[in-house]
């Protein structure tokens, strides 16, 4: 004989997970009535959706009751694994999304650090051939109205006299090292922190070429980090020649003069091959301070620079073909 239940029952039992929750004895029930009284029809639609709402509550208890188990299970197993180590419960809060963004800035830092160097590996070895077609001092001056006047001519178009001048006034040891300058970064800096007098100047042709070809106009740290990791590339990829020769193509002569062929043509009407020893050691001498000093009107402290330079051209320890022979 099978037994039927009415629809207030079925009713009153279907609203119990919504009053005060629903046990597991109601779970029971409700799946037997759902069963005996779908089979006799003993309610409406209207009843019939209230069991399946019993069914749905009963399924939801269950998937609850199986997570709770495996995850019991699960630090169960740990701690028979290791009966010391403290029961622990996946951290998905604030701690879980600082770990992602960290990891997240850590991935853009190597992306960027990677970007970096090879772009700079790649320019270094592609000005090796290439002129370099603008310079950020170049595109700086510009944007403060200077213009840009350049032309470049390979180091046998550029006077020897000139190739002397600027070595005696910027790097008398320039064949000697490579790159460095140790006995005048020494003294440079022994000069600066016991704070007398002016800070001396310890940057080789390596360091400006650098310095002019690669990075902005500053005297900060990074700027610094920056000249001597390029300057060691391009001692590592260049020829002292090449060096010499770019570093005289792209410094800066005058307000928006820039390379030796532009500054002989700016300053004394002739190609920078025809220059001879007075006029390469007065634009030698403007080098320090291109935009406030002249060549062609030198002052009393251009006038002093270029005597100077001109008494230590013949001692410079060059070798030809200019600048150091046939060192690579």
């Amino acid at each position: 004989m099978w037994f039927s239940a009415s629809p207030e029952l079925i009713g009153d039992l279907a609203d119990r997970p919504h009053r005060r929750g629903l046990g597991d004895l109601d779970i029971g029930f409700g799946i037997a009535m759902l069963l005996v009284s779908t089979r006799h029809g003993a309610f409406s639609s209207a009843g019939r959706r209230k069991v399946l709402a019993v069914r749905d509550a009963a399924r939801n208890r269950l998937w609850t009751a199986g997570w709770r188990y495996r995850m019991l299970s699960r630090m169960a197993q740990g701690s028979r694994n290791n009966p010391e180590a403290p029961v622990s419960i996946p951290d998905t809060g604030g701690l879980g999304r600082a770990r992602s963004v960290l990891c997240a800035l850590w991935r853009l830092a190597v992306c960027c650090l990677t970007g970096f160097l090879i772009l700079s590996l790649l320019l270094v070895m592609l000005y090796r051939q290439v002129p370099p077609p603008a310079t950020p001092l170049m595109l700086l001056r510009f944007a403060e109205g200077y213009g840009i006047r350049k032309s470049w001519r390979p180091l046998d178009e550029i006077s020897p006299a000139l190739i002397r001048a600027v070595m005696a006034g910027e790097d008398q040891r320039f064949c000697l090292h490579h790159g460095f300058d140790w006995n005048a970064i020494e003294m440079a800096w022994e000069q600066y922190q016991s704070g007398s007098g002016e800070v001396l100047g310890a940057s080789t042709i390596s360091m400006q070429t650098a310095k002019n070809v690669f990075l902005w106009p500053a005297r900060d740290w990074l700027r610094k980090a920056f000249e001597a990791y390029f300057t060691a590339l391009i001692e590592l990829a260049w020829s002292k020649k090449r060096i010499i020769e770019v570093y005289l193509n792209v410094v800066e002569w005058a307000p928006g003069i820039y390379g030796a062929e532009a500054a002989a043509e700016h300053s004394f009407h002739k190609p920078a091959a025809r220059l001879g020893p007075t006029e390469a050691a007065r634009l030698a001498a403007v080098l320090p301070d291109p935009l406030d000093w002249s060549a062609s009107r030198p002052d009393a402290d251009v006038l002093a620079r270029s005597a100077f330079v001109q008494r230590q051209m013949p001692r410079l320890p060059v070798r030809l073909p200019l600048p150091c022979g046939k060192r690579p």
